[in-house]
């Protein structure tokens, strides 16, 4: 019996020997404004960048700027308070659309938009590594000026609702055709615009 009771002990304290590296390498935020032991509370980050989406032959691009809170349960976790898409570039009518010609090859469609709006918010983001997941992210892309080009009648809506994944890298979140939702491919990358963000 004690042979028996002696073998379990030393099983469980095998296990929780060979767990014990996996907790400790899970990824947490550091901020310019972090101390050594990691974020104690949410902390609010602004980051800005340029996304696109991609489905089929059609490629949209804007500009992005969001607000996002960080905090640390054991690994790094956060909420997307806000994301805010606009044209790309700057002064034009709303995100460019581009069309496929060729392999990995868009050209800009003159004179074709698309207005995008967010909702939903927050968007809960979870971290594994240095895999990020914004989950629940919502998305409407609304059409203007595409009609003779591309057959889309004004004011068209797709919407698009699903979870996004993306890699830290440095003080940014880049997402290199990683995400995806409902077939929409997301690529370009967010990089906090002060301070330091990292996940490590």
């Amino acid at each position: 019996m004690i042979k028996k009771i002696t073998l379990l002990a030393m099983a469980i304290a095998a296990l929780v020997a060979f767990a014990a590296p996996s907790m400790a390498s899970a990824a947490e935020w550091k901020t310019s404004e972090t101390p050594v032991g990691g974020l104690e509370e949410a902390d609010a980050v602004h980051l800005t960048g340029t996304l696109t989406s991609t489905k089929g032959p059609l490629k949209i691009s804007c500009n992005a700027t969001s607000n996002v809170s960080v905090w640390n349960e054991g690994a790094g976790v956060g909420s997307v308070e806000s994301l805010t898409l606009t044209a790309d570039p700057v002064g034009t009518a709303g995100c460019t659309v581009g069309v496929l010609v060729a392999p990995n090859t868009y050209v800009d469609v003159t004179g074709c938009h698309v207005t995008p709006s967010t909702e939903a918010f927050p968007w809960a983001v979870t971290t594994a590594g240095a895999n990020v997941t914004i989950h629940g992210a919502n998305f409407t892309n609304e059409f203007n000026g595409c009609a003779g080009s591309l057959g889309i009648p004004n004011g068209t809506s797709i919407k698009a609702e699903g979870n996004v994944v993306g890699v830290a890298e440095g003080n940014c979140i880049n997402f290199n055709q990683a995400g995806e939702i409902a077939e929409v491919k997301i690529d370009g990358g967010l990089c906090a615009t002060s301070g330091a963000l990292e996940l490590n």
